[in-house]
């Protein structure tokens, strides 16, 4: 059976580690307060993701992201958005989708109502419908 490619969300991350003034570390989901904008700190840039459903696609959770007032040392940088080798822009590349035998052209190979890089990189199985009876909300791997 093929198992989920793991994919770590520091993959996005081009910069080495580092600490910007404000505290917020290298990785960290951050928004301004005011603002519904989410950025991933990438080094002394801010990374903005492109919507909410390439920021799901990732694995991420709003619950993960942290309000500030104003960071200092920071810039803004290129959108964070789907990789150019995802034909159904669902989170995974081709390479990924023939891995795990999903449809690189539907972003629902099972049909439950979620992408599938979104379930593969929350670890779910992206191939298994719960409605089949094979599982719960999103089931599980394999």
């Amino acid at each position: 059976s093929a198992s989920i490619p793991v994919v770590p969300k520091t993959a996005m991350l081009v910069a080495p580690v580092a600490q910007v003034s404000s505290g917020v570390t290298n990785g960290t989901l951050v928004k301004f307060s005011g603002s519904p904008a989410v950025y991933l700190q990438n080094g002394t840039t801010l990374r903005p993701f492109v919507n909410a459903d390439v920021f799901r696609a990732y694995g991420y959770f709003f619950s993960d992201v942290q309000t500030v007032d104003s960071l200092t040392g920071v810039t803004i940088g290129a959108s964070i958005t789907f990789s150019a080798d995802d034909a159904d822009q669902d989170g995974l590349t081709i390479a990924q989708e023939t891995q795990l035998k999903t449809d690189s052209n539907n972003q629902d190979t099972d049909g439950d109502g979620y992408w599938d890089g979104e379930e593969a990189y929350r670890g779910y199985n992206p191939l298994k419908n719960p409605d089949t009876g094979k599982g719960t909300p999103l089931a599980r791997p394999f």
